[in-house]
């Protein structure tokens, strides 16, 4: 028994001198990253998007998209055609916001966690005007091909009564 008890002391002294404290400790306990807030993840995609599109950046857009939708759809062609779709360079755009979402929850871990962004407003030096959505899977553990943007919608608000809109990516 006093072996057991010493032991112990001396583990938690060697705990105590290593540095290791409950701050390091990760609250994932499979020591995954930490999910981003809603928030967060769709600030960063919209405004990675975005500049995409002021870029140029066909190989840039292509990154956010999924493994899945990259293989079922021809996103060399639909960014193509999605760049052509602007009249003009974008001098202005409100902060992409989320839409929400849904989830499933296992044992206190996200299972599948789904989020949808928009953008309003984006303006730009031809006067025309657009919104863009997209939805996209920040978290699917059966399936991680599916984890990524499914699919961005622009929408031409320029003509009020004749919006017109493209897509690219999955929207079934």
């Amino acid at each position: 028994m006093k072996s057991i008890g010493k032991n112990l002391i001396l583990l938690l002294i060697i705990l105590l001198l290593t540095g290791c404290n409950v701050a390091d400790v990760k609250p994932n306990r499979n020591d995954e990253k930490i999910i981003q807030s809603e928030k967060e993840y769709v600030k960063e995609k919209g405004q990675y998007i975005v500049e995409c599109i002021i870029n140029k950046d066909k190989e840039g857009m292509k990154t956010v998209f999924s493994k899945h939708t990259a293989e079922i759809c021809d996103l060399d062609e639909e960014i193509e055609d999605f760049l052509h779709f602007f009249e003009g360079n974008i001098t202005s755009y409100d902060e992409p916001n989320d839409y929400g979402g849904g989830y499933i929850l296992k044992d206190g871990e996200y299972v599948e966690k789904e989020v949808g962004g928009r953008m309003k407003n984006i303006k730009t030096d031809t006067g025309a005007e657009y919104y863009l959505f997209f939805s996209s899977y920040q978290v699917c553990k059966k399936n991680k091909d599916y984890e990524g943007v499914e699919y961005i919608l622009i929408v031409n608000e320029t003509d009020k009564d004749n919006k017109k809109q493209l897509y690219i990516g999955d929207m079934e």
